[in-house]
C-alpha cells in the first residue's frame, strides 16, 4: 500500500469534519461562559481521528487492490474507442490479462442478486456473471441510447439463438423487455418464460449490466453483467410426465453453459462495458448453477449413464459455481469448451459418479448455438414426447 496514498486518503476524508467540529467547540468553551464539558469535544476529535483513519486506510487498500486487477493510472488513462456508446462506456485504463475469482465471490448468486426465484419455488438457475472495467472518473451512466443498445446485443446474441431453438421458434421476436430495477446505472432485461421440452417445463431468460454493484464512497472502476437462464416445472397439467422427459440433456447442458459463456465475453459484455472484443476487459468471470425447492440437479438434466458407477448413498448435487482464473482458460472456443466440461465432470463427480469423465469429451463440440442436440440427444436418454 502507497504511504502516501494513504496520506491523502486521511487528509481529504470528509470524517475529518467531526474532529474540526470537536476542536472548535474546545475553542468556544475555552473563551466564552458556557463551557462545554471535555468529554463532548474530546469524543467528537476522537472519533473523527479514528473514523478518518478507518476511512482513509479502506480507501487505499481498495485502490491498491483494483490497481493489482485494473491496471495502473486506472482514472487517468484514456483508450481510444470506435464508437458513441463506447466512448459513454469505456473503462478509461489499459488491458489486463489478470482474472480475479474472488471479485464476484459471494455477492452475485442468484439468490442474492436480482433474485427472480422464490423461496420455496422449483427451480433450476444458470447465472453467468462478468465483471468488466468501467472509467471511475467521470462516473459513466446508462442513458436511453445504452439502454436500447445493450437490448439490442442481447437480442441479437447466440444465447437468444439457443433459447429460440429450444423453444422451437422460428425467428427472433424482440421478446426481451426492460424491467425493473432499470435506471441511470442499472438496466434488467427479461425475456418471458416459454416452454420446453414439450411443454413438461419452461425457460425464462434475463440479463442485467449494473455500472456501480457495490457501495463504495468511490465507483468502484469495474461494472457487473448478468446472463441467466431459469427452468422451471410447467402449470400445464396436460405436459408430458416430468419423470420422463428432462428439461435438457447433459449435453444440452454443456451447449447452454458454453453458449452463456462464449455470447457474454464476446458479444453481450462489450456493448455493456464498451471495450474492444479483441481486447481483455473482463476483470472476472463467474458462474453458478443453483437448484431451489424440493427438486435436485438431477430431476432437471439425466446425469446417469449404463456405463458410469456410483458411490451407494450418493444423491445429486444442488448446483456449483467457478471462476476462471486466467484469461488462458477462455482465450479460444477449445478452452472455452474444455473449461466448461471441466465443471460438468465436477458436478457428476460430487454426485458421487465414476468412469463419466471419455464420455464428457467425447460430447460434440457446441461450436454454434443449439448445435443439433436438444432433440437428438433427449431421445437418447428420455421417453419421447409429442
Amino acid at each position: 500500500m502507497d504511504m502516501r496514498e494513504y496520506l491523502r486518503q486521511v487528509l481529504t476524508s470528509w470524517w475529518n469534519l467531526i474532529t474540526v467540529a470537536g476542536a472548535l467547540i474546545a475553542i468556544v468553551s475555552g473563551v466564552s461562559a458556557d463551557a462545554v464539558s471535555p468529554v463532548v469535544w474530546i469524543a467528537l476529535i476522537v472519533v473523527g481521528v479514528v473514523l478518518a483513519q478507518a476511512h482513509a486506510y479502506r480507501g487505499a487498500f481498495e485502490k491498491h487492490r483494483h490497481t493489482e486487477v485494473l491496471g495502473p493510472g486506472a482514472s487517468e488513462l484514456p483508450r481510444r474507442t470506435s464508437t458513441d456508446v463506447v466512448q459513454t462506456l469505456s473503462a478509461d485504463q489499459p488491458s489486463s490479462p489478470v482474472l480475479d475469482p474472488t471479485l464476484l465471490r459471494g455477492r452475485f448468486a442468484p439468490s442474492m442478486y436480482l433474485a427472480d426465484v422464490r423461496d420455496a419455488e422449483e427451480a433450476l438457475m444458470i447465472r453467468f456473471v462478468l465483471a468488466g472495467r468501467v472509467r471511475r472518473v467521470p462516473a459513466p451512466e446508462l442513458g436511453s441510447e445504452q439502454e436500447r443498445e445493450f437490448k439490442e446485443a442481447v437480442d441479437s446474441s447466440t444465447f437468444e439463438r439457443w433459447v429460440l431453438d429450444a423453444t422451437h421458434r422460428v425467428a427472433p421476436l424482440g421478446l426481451w423487455r426492460s424491467v425493473d430495477p432499470t435506471g441511470s446505472i442499472i438496466v434488467s432485461l427479461l425475456r418471458p418464460d416459454a416452454p420446453v421440452a414439450g411443454g413438461a417445463w419452461t425457460i425464462e431468460a434475463r440479463a442485467s449490466i449494473n455500472l456501480r454493484p457495490v457501495m463504495s464512497m468511490e465507483p468502484p472502476g469495474y461494472g457487473v453483467m448478468t446472463l441467466d437462464a431459469t427452468f422451471r416445472p410447467s402449470d400445464d397439467h396436460a405436459s408430458p410426465d416430468r419423470t420422463n422427459v428432462k428439461a435438457m440433456s447433459l449435453e444440452e447442458l454443456d451447449a447452454l453453459l458454453y453458449i452463456m459463456l462464449s455470447s457474454g465475453i464476446d458479444q453481450v459484455a462489450p456493448t455493456a462495458f464498451g471495450y474492444d472484443p479483441s481486447t481483455k476487459g473482463l476483470v472476472s468471470v463467474t458462474c453458478h448453477i443453483v437448484v431451489r425447492g424440493h427438486n435436485s440437479l438431477g430431476d432437471y438434466v439425466p446425469l446417469e449413464r449404463a456405463a458410469w458407477q456410483r458411490a451407494e448413498g450418493t444423491r445429486d448435487v444442488l448446483g456449483g459455481d467457478w471462476s476462471p482464473e486466467s484469461y488462458d482458460e477462455i482465450a479460444s472456443p477449445e478452452r472455452r469448451s474444455a473449461l466448461v466440461r471441466s465443471w460438468i465432470k465436477q458436478l457428476l463427480r460430487n454426485s458421487g459418479f465414476r468412469g463419466h469423465e471419455g464420455d464428457i469429451d467425447r460430447m460434440p463440440q457446441p461450436d454454434r448455438p443449439y448445435s443439433g442436440t436438444f432433440d437428438s440427444a433427449r431421445e437418447q436418454t428420455t421417453t419421447p414426447h409429442p
